[in-house]
């Protein structure tokens, strides 16, 4: 089948970096069991978030040079009373391990197909200066991808491979990355290494604005990912943040520019500490599509990432 329906149903569900212009921030305070937003549950079933008509003009946010990114938030949706801009806030010597787990399943031609991918992501916050800029560096690995294949009339066949990869840059407090470096280790080039690559890139950036709850914001971006042009479109809504922390429902749909491979639609939500690199995430999708012979082919996956 191929490795384009796994690196569809894979890098749907992971986050990929930007950059944008950043306004002060402001210092959170330590999150509590009484004061934490409650962290992401799978939101496959939930409505979309709706846009409203109280607009702002969209942020432009110039492409990252090491990516070939070109990414942009707009704020259709400050939400209501009492609002704050939403700011990273780092502190030297922090240490956040995330735990990788994503699950897909590719149906198409009488060939059903299971991936497994496993992994862990560390992000180090080595030091912040007096603006708030903090450098830091981000491991991945072991990452594991493991394929089982099921044809009619035939055996059961698995595989499996790995992949590490590791970044390092700066980064302020709207998630601005710059002299972002990557390097990956993958046994051979595909889904896994686009993958790799990914998990140890920038996430989505924060509203430019001060927001409250409710507030709806999106985040459309197109990057080139070695098999052609890839766009993607977030929509994220505040269910609800305090100064150390926030909760957003999303809703992500991403699509091959030339159209050669499904479009994919993922729902899900995502946590937010303010003190961390990378969010916490839950996401499932389902996509179904047309293979280049004219048969069907359906791709469900769910996706988490969670900081231990």
């Amino acid at each position: 089948m191929g490795t384009a329906p796994a690196r569809s149903a894979l890098l749907a569900l992971i986050f990929l970096g930007g950059m944008i212009r950043c306004g002060s921030s402001k210092t959170p305070t330590p999150v509590s069991a009484e004061n934490a937003p409650s962290r992401p549950s799978p939101a496959s079933a939930r409505d979309e978030p709706e846009a409203s008509q109280d607009t702002a003009g969209p942020a432009r946010a110039e492409p990252d040079p090491s990516r070939d990114d070109d990414i942009r938030v707009r704020v259709d949706h400050v939400g209501h009373e009492p609002r704050s801009a939403l700011r990273l806030q780092f502190a030297a010597g922090t240490q956040q391990v995330q735990l990788i787990r994503a699950e897909t399943h590719i149906t198409a031609a009488g060939v059903r197909r299971a991936l497994t991918l496993e992994g862990r992501r560390t992000a180090r916050i080595l030091e912040v200066t007096s603006e708030g800029t903090a450098r830091f560096s981000v491991e991945v690995g072991p990452l594991t991808l493991t394929s089982t294949e099921q044809r009619a009339e035939a055996e059961e066949s698995t595989e499996s491979t790995s992949a590490h990869a590791n970044s390092s840059g700066e980064v302020d407090s709207c998630g601005l990355w710059l002299n972002h470096r990557v390097n990956v280790d993958a046994a051979e080039p595909g889904a896994l290494a686009l993958t790799a690559t990914a998990l140890v890139r920038a996430p989505d950036p924060l509203p430019p604005e001060a927001v409250g709850s409710g507030a709806v914001w999106v985040v459309t971006r197109a990057w080139e990912d070695g098999g052609g042009r890839v766009e993607q479109t977030t929509t994220y809504e505040l269910l609800e943040a305090n100064d150390s922390a926030f909760r957003a429902r999303a809703v992500r749909r991403e699509r091959s520019a030339d159209g050669r491979e499904p479009a994919s639609e993922s729902r899900g939500e995502v946590f937010q500490q303010l003190g961390w690199l990378f969010p916490d995430e839950e996401f499932e999708q389902r996509s179904v599509g047309t293979t280049p012979d004219g048969g069907q082919i359906e791709i469900r996956s769910r996706m988490q990432l969670l900081t231990q």
